[in-house]
């Protein structure tokens, strides 16, 4: 049976900062979505042209023959030019998106069985969406520890949820460990969940503290994971935090202990930029980065950056060295 199709606006204006219109996805889909993205779904006719529009489409030799110009990994979409598009390629398929457009295109692989490939991919929509209505997203790791907010930034894979679990033994809360948004009002430079819950890949289940590891499950957590749903353990989650310290995770290991480098505030605002969306750091999206400069302006003026290359003692001895690595680069310290 095919599943029912349905256009859906998104009322939350609180997080993509006015009205999305989704077309041709099936109701598990936009629940899955609503939960993940936190979207006040209803079903409606499509609103007015200012409205940005998110279309599926089917999977087809041009989606694939795109994405095979990417080298795709488990996670973490790639950037492929595309005529006046930008394609971003991922496991759960591709998303077309071009500078300052109200509409993307996406195809889902109907081979993906990971549901964080298919909000990954669907998130590039959505921060397109968010950018050219003024809010901010970030791709990263916030939490809070010692009354000190972090925030983690870095690629796919270099290690935000294992650095979540290293927090969580150091007594931390966690506010998200992948999806961000920036605070909305002007010169505010606090971070909030985008998304819920914490996910942990099978590499870091060694590292999932003791007392909560009855709380993780595998249900709906994609395949080799698992996931701490905040309603399982609503003490261990914070619901935003003022960052005072910035970590951007280079993604290698270096000896057996940590290394941080305190960098400059235009590097710091380089690197956060990345860290929106693969697609700002081009030149073509000047109005994307017109509207979300000032606000990632305002975290690098009130933090301390660094650049972090995690060691194997993060393993061992978790707790430890996030504390270890909090002293160092903590305002006072020198």
């Amino acid at each position: 049976m095919t599943p029912m199709q349905d256009v859906v606006i998104v009322a939350s204006g609180e997080t993509v900062g006015g009205p999305v219109v989704f077309e041709g996805f099936n109701r598990a889909e936009l629940a899955e979505l609503g939960r993940n993205w936190r979207l006040d779904l209803a079903v409606a006719a499509v609103a007015s042209a200012a409205c940005y529009r998110i279309v599926r489409e089917s999977w087809s030799a041009a989606a694939r023959m795109t994405r095979s110009g990417a080298p795709v990994q488990a996670n973490g979409l790639v950037r492929v030019a595309c005529g006046h598009e930008d394609a971003l390629a991922g496991a759960g398929g591709v998303a077309w998106i071009a500078p300052a457009a109200r509409v993307a295109r996406v195809a889902i692989d109907p081979e993906n069985d990971d549901p964080l490939g298919f909000n990954e991919l669907i998130g590039a929509a959505l921060t397109h969406a968010m950018a050219l209505a003024g809010r901010v997203p970030l791709h990263g790791m916030a939490a809070e520890i010692e009354g000190v907010g972090v925030l983690v930034l870095g690629e796919s894979m270099a290690g935000k949820s294992t650095l979540a679990l290293a927090l969580l033994h150091a007594g931390g809360r966690v506010v998200s460990d992948d999806f961000l948004l920036v605070g909305r009002e002007p010169g505010q430079a606090e971070v909030h969940a985008l998304r819920r819950d914490l996910y942990v890949r099978e590499g870091s289940f060694a590292l999932i503290p003791e007392e909560l590891r009855g709380r993780f499950s595998t249900e709906g957590a994609g395949p080799a994971r698992r996931v701490l749903r905040q309603d399982e353990a609503p003490e261990r989650f914070a619901a935003a935090v003022t960052p005072e310290v910035v970590w951007f995770l280079d993604g290698s290991r270096g000896s057996s202990s940590f290394e941080a480098r305190e960098i400059s505030q235009a590097a710091a605002l380089a690197l956060m930029m990345a860290a929106t969306s693969p697609l700002f750091v081009s030149g073509r999206y000047r109005e994307e980065r017109t509207r979300i400069m000032p606000a990632l302006a305002t975290i690098v003026e009130s933090a301390r950056c660094f650049t972090v290359r995690l060691g194997d003692d993060l393993l061992r001895s978790p707790g430890i060295v996030v504390r270890q690595l909090l002293a160092r680069t903590r305002r006072g310290r020198g």
